[in-house]
């Protein structure tokens, strides 16, 4: 009797969970077959050190090309990372410079806003193989086996614009041998335990006048560290 009863709870759960995917798969496009929430990804200091802060976007230099200065952005509300069954993944959303960026660039530019958005292809066979994770966290937490259900993106390159404005943004992946790529996954945010996504680029800032900065000429690029949430998951709905 008491196994029927556990059995019929886990059925019971099992259909509240799917009621939830489809539920939560309403405002998704139909080729889209999971959705996560896209927030910014805050350090933990018991893994990283407390300098390290927290954000969504990190880009040095981006308004002047001072690489002394950093850019810290914030996804908003609405923000996503969509994955499709072909493989491909779409990242976009707004993004918001936070206070927690250098003062001469907040005190400026405070609260300037960027449309983004990053086509991403799963990868695999070769490309997959050449990819190494990248582990920025402490106390060997990001373990082989951790690593290992990671899944890697890549992107060609894609460009950014400016809400409101007439600057643009375009970035490529960093670096260019393909060492690192887009990795999503438990703890790939390289800030703390949560499950997430990162990658680095090399950005070059066009403000509508002039080219105000270019990673490709310097040893600096851009970040990307997100948390991110699934709301969405047709794929489980089906089963």
């Amino acid at each position: 009797m008491k196994k029927m009863k556990m059995l019929g709870c886990v059925v019971v759960l099992l259909l509240s969970l799917q009621s939830r995917a489809f539920a939560d798969c309403d405002a998704t496009p139909t080729d889209v077959v999971k959705r996560y929430t896209v927030t910014s990804a805050i350090s933990d200091t018991a893994y990283q050190s407390a300098a390290s802060g927290g954000h969504s976007i990190w880009m040095p230099g981006f308004y002047d090309g001072d690489q002394s200065k950093i850019a810290r952005f914030y996804f908003q509300a609405d923000s996503f990372l969509d994955v499709k069954e072909d493989g491909t993944a779409t990242l976009h959303g707004i993004a918001k410079l936070g206070k927690e960026s250098s003062a001469a660039y907040f005190s400026v530019y405070g609260g300037d806003e960027w449309e983004i958005e990053l086509s991403l292809t799963r990868l695999t066979g070769a490309a997959l193989a050449a990819v190494q994770a990248k582990k920025e966290l402490q106390h060997n937490v990001q373990t082989d086996f951790v690593t290992s259900r990671w899944e890697y993106y890549t992107f060609s390159k894609a460009t950014w614009t400016q809400v409101g404005g007439v600057g643009s943004v375009v970035v490529t992946p960093y670096p260019p041998n393909g060492q690192y790529r887009f990795q999503v996954g438990e703890m790939a945010n390289g800030k703390n335990l949560l499950f997430g996504a990162s990658t680095w680029f090399d950005f070059v800032h066009d403000d509508g006048k002039k080219i105000v900065a270019d990673t490709r000429k310097t040893s600096w690029h851009g970040d990307i560290n997100v948390n991110l949430e699934v709301i969405c998951n047709k794929l489980f709905a089906l089963l």
